[in-house]
């Protein structure tokens, strides 16, 4: 009887330990949820040991909204990141003018539910970008809501109009080209220009009020830690944009000329639209919440930006309206690399410039050489694209491999900008924030 007695304490014992085990694990859990990320340091706070260790450097992935369609394909994806030690991850939520998010401004992708554009609209069962955010902090990973500016569709197959989406709910908000014609958006061969987006026009008013609510209900109903803009531009894969009625009254208006008078002053007129465009969703995010990071894909070559693609990044930069810049050096040519983070570091006023690595699932090496290039060149950190080359087929590739065992061997925090204070705007800039 004793000896039995003795089995039945320690197995109360064991039973004791093991629910203390799951109640502190628990706690840890709730904690990690309700904690987030640790937090940022400050760029121009980092010690010699954080620079010389590499401790304090953004390690960010793009995550497209092509990898992944099921709850389970977003875990995989958080928890790859998070072995491979990156602490940012971009993740698509808007691609053009459809969401995976619950919202109340505009449909669901039919990504999500289908092959096609059919089920535009149409409720998925669960939401992409909550289930994302709660596993990466999880992890202490920092999420940022990826979402597309100006495209409004890519596909000659249309929404169904009762889905409310922009192509059928608002056809008078989209670009013209010099004819007046509407912009149609192309998803298959058509020549050196296989698919393009039709973009909505950030010229009309009514447009700009729509997406600054856009990028403010994620800010105010997720607990996102940053909002990365992309496209945020006038087109560049075919034709010449836009010569809508609005935009030509505008334009006269302003300048009493027309564009073919005055083109380059056309240029920079349209240069200021995505500029108070993307001054407009900074504002109404940092609103919603203070904390936030923005931070924008931009070309490798900020000129080329500005005079072809009429956006303005390095005039966001100084007049305080982005965090981070991405440029996006896709390029084999390392020492393009140094060129284009040394162009953004020196107009960067503070902000964050990271690289923008195009990755090749199979060269490894070439991943590894353009890291270390970019850090010798003074980024703040790296943003590989994209998610799909580095785990094909959700799995770690070479690069993973490689990315694990050299750069990101051990975990980084991420950095905030050096300074929160706009630099004085000036005023004789072409796409300055008036």
């Amino acid at each position: 009887m004793k000896r039995r007695s003795g089995d039945l304490n320690r197995l109360r014992r064991l039973w004791l330990a093991a629910l203390v085990g799951v109640a502190v694990s628990a706690v840890v859990q709730c904690c990690a949820l309700r904690l987030g990320p640790p937090p940022r340091i400050a760029a121009d706070k980092q010690t010699i040991k954080d620079r010389a260790l590499r401790s304090v450097e953004a390690r960010a992935i793009w995550v497209t909204r092509w990898d992944y369609k099921t709850p389970a394909e977003v875990r995989w994806i958080i928890a790859n990141c998070a072995r491979t030690n990156f602490n940012i991850i971009f993740f698509q939520v808007r691609g053009n003018a459809t969401v995976f998010y619950r919202s109340a401004l505009e449909p669901w992708a039919w990504e999500l539910t289908s092959d096609g554009p059919a089920t535009t609209g149409q409720d998925p069962g669960f939401d992409p970008l909550a289930i994302a955010v709660s596993q990466a902090h999880r992890r202490g990973i920092e999420l940022h809501a990826y979402m597309n500016v100006f495209p409004g569709w890519r596909s000659q197959d249309y929404p169904p109009p009762e889905a409310g989406q922009l192509w059928t709910a608002h056809p008078d908000w989209f670009m013209a080209d010099r004819e007046g014609n509407k912009m149609i958006p192309r998803d298959r061969d058509t020549g050196p220009h296989p698919d393009w987006y039709a973009f909505v026009n950030p010229a009309m008013p009514e447009v700009r009020d729509h997406i600054a609510a856009v990028f403010r209900e994620v800010a105010e109903n997720y607990d996102v830690d940053g909002i990365h803009l992309d496209y945020c531009r006038y087109p560049s894969e075919v034709g010449d944009f836009s010569y809508d009625p609005t935009s030509l009254r505008r334009f006269r208006e302003q300048t009493g000329k027309a564009p073919h008078e005055a083109p380059e002053l056309w240029t920079q007129w349209r240069g200021r639209q995505v500029t108070e465009t993307a001054a407009r969703i900074y504002d109404e995010c940092k609103a919603a919440n203070p904390h936030l990071m923005l931070s924008a894909s931009l070309a490798r070559d900020p000129v080329h930006d500005r005079d072809h693609l009429m956006r303005c990044g390095l005039e966001w930069m100084a007049a305080g309206k982005l965090d981070a810049a991405c440029p996006m050096i896709y390029t084999t040519k390392n020492e393009e690399v140094a060129q284009s983070v040394t162009q953004y570091l020196l107009n960067s006023h503070g902000r964050l410039v990271l690289a923008g690595l195009m990755v090749k699932a199979n060269d490894p090496t070439l991943a590894l050489e353009q890291i270390s290039i970019a850090r010798a060149a003074g980024a703040h950190g790296v943003a590989l694209f994209s998610y799909s080359a580095v785990f094909p087929r959700h799995r770690p590739g070479a690069v993973a491999v490689a990315l694990k065992e050299g750069p990101f061997r051990q975990p980084a925090r991420v950095p905030m900008p050096a300074q929160q204070t706009a630099a004085p705007a000036v005023e004789d800039e072409e796409c300055a924030i008036k």
